[in-house]
């Protein structure tokens, strides 16, 4: 009822000018208000970001995100700084008000701190961490007597793998090694003559072995493309979020008499998404546009229009239209 809106109005109203570490400090309602007759009303409030944020808080509410995000505690910063993905769990960069730089200097300290309840992995590229430790370690060969190590000789040794785009390597005062790496994107893996490669955003394709099965772990299948066909593809997601190419499943052709080059793919939450190389760039609107998605009208297929650079829901092809 209007009375109870009014009521609950009333109350946040009373809280944010009364509790001002929960307005002025964390942002929640910063209030616009004046006072006649003892009384006061309400003329609006707004949301800022938490001027100072706590780092223990930022880590609880992690820890409550991956909970809230079926026990995933393994994410990237554009995973956090996304607020249009549809999920349980909200970022508590959308809670706080945070932005990418706050996020990223409070993510070391805690890393830092408690190294027993965060680890934090940033690179040049902090969203395309697909390398582990180990692997670096072993291409760079670096020597355990300090003195040993020549830094342009490991930079080299490190840029030689094809899936390290650039390398900066550094010797520190307190006798450590320190290599920070830029990786390659990967946005796919192929099958082709019964082995398994990985294709990078270059259009480029490595080989991977058990070893290296891991990588595919966040990247489509790719079927039924040429090399040069591969090359398209690759320059179409270049730019895309890594986290909206984790979402996809597999990538077919399915031609169609206006387009023979129609890509059918298949995302991971059962949606079908239908598109030529030209419109992969807008995949990056993916989350918006699949959340709007009227499900009672039985649509399960999404067509992106690189003519119009828009996107709408239908029936799929193989769904009667009668």
């Amino acid at each position: 009822s209007e009375n109870s809106r009014s009521h609950i109005v009333s109350a946040y109203k009373n809280m944010f000018i009364s509790i001002s570490p929960l307005s002025q400090e964390i942002g929640f309602g910063l209030c616009d208000y004046e006072e006649k007759g003892g009384k006061r009303f309400l003329k609006s409030v707004r949301r800022t970001a938490w001027i100072d944020p706590d780092p223990k808080v930022i880590l609880y509410a992690l820890y409550l995100f991956a909970e809230k995000c079926g026990g995933y505690y393994s994410f990237t910063l554009s995973r956090l700084l996304n607020h249009d993905v549809d999920s349980d769990g909200v970022s508590p960069t959308q809670i706080f008000g945070l932005d990418r730089d706050t996020m990223t200097r409070i993510l070391n300290g805690l890393a830092s701190n408690y190294p027993e309840l965060i680890s934090v992995s940033f690179a040049i590229d902090l969203d395309n961490i697909y390398l582990k430790d180990e692997d670096i370690r072993e291409s760079a060969r670096v020597n355990d007597k300090f003195l040993l190590n020549n830094p342009s000789a490991i930079k080299k040794r490190l840029s030689e793998h094809p899936l390290i785009k650039d390398v900066n390597v550094k010797l520190d005062n307190n006798k450590t090694v320190t290599i920070t790496v830029e990786e390659e994107k990967l946005i796919g893996y192929i099958f082709e003559y019964n082995e398994l490669y990985v294709v990078t955003a270059d259009g480029s394709s490595m080989k991977i072995d058990d070893d290296s099965i891991y990588l595919i772990d966040n990247v489509p299948l790719i079927d039924g493309y040429s090399s040069d066909e591969l090359k398209e593809i690759s320059r179409g997601f270049r730019d895309t979020d890594p986290d909206v190419i984790k979402q996809i499943s597999e990538i077919h052709k399915y031609p169609v008499s206006y387009d023979d080059k129609q890509m059918e793919v298949i995302m991971k939450d059962g949606n079908y998404c239908f598109m030529s190389f030209l419109s992969l760039d807008l995949l990056e609107n993916y989350y918006a546009v699949s959340s709007s998605i009227d499900k009672t009208k039985g649509y399960a297929c999404i067509y992106f229009d690189d003519f119009t650079n828009s996107a709408y829901a239908s029936i799929c092809p193989w769904q009667s239209t009668e």
